[in-house]
C-alpha cells in the first residue's frame, strides 16, 4: 500500500532453483523480509523502482533475498553505520523521517 501511494513499482523475482519448502523460523523470515522491503520502500523516492529477489544457494543450502532500490545514495563511511544500533542516516533525515535506527541493525542480528 505504502508503495503504491508513492508510485512505485515493486518487481518480484524468484529463482527457480528457491525450493517450495524452506526450512526456517517463518516468523522471523518474514520480519526480515518486510523490514528490508518497507526501508526500501521509505526511502526510496517516488515513482521508483524496487526489485526484491530470492534465490537458493545450493553450495551452501542457504535462502538469500535481495531487496535493490532506487533510493538515496549512501556514501562509504554511512554503509560502516547502517547496520549498528540507533543510527540514522543523515541522507535519509532528509527524505524521511527516519525511526530509532534498529530496523537493520534488527535484520542483521536475525540473520546471524
Amino acid at each position: 500500500m505504502q508503495a503504491h501511494k508513492k508510485k512505485q513499482r515493486i518487481v518480484l523475482k524468484i529463482d527457480e532453483q528457491v525450493p517450495n519448502f524452506i526450512e526456517s523460523d517463518p516468523i522471523r523470515l518474514q520480519q526480515i523480509v518486510n523490514n528490508l522491503i518497507s526501508n526500501a520502500i521509505k526511502f526510496s523516492y517516488e515513482k521508483t523502482r524496487i526489485d526484491i529477489e530470492s534465490y537458493y544457494l545450493t553450495e551452501s543450502n542457504a535462502f538469500q533475498v535481495t531487496v535493490v532500490d532506487e533510493g538515496i545514495p549512501i556514501s562509504n563511511e554511512e554503509k560502516m553505520i547502517l547496520f549498528k544500533p540507533y543510527k540514522t542516516l543523515e541522507s535519509a533525515r532528509i527524505i524521511n523521517a527516519a525511526g530509532p535506527g534498529l530496523g537493520l541493525y534488527m535484520c542483521r542480528e536475525l540473520c546471524h
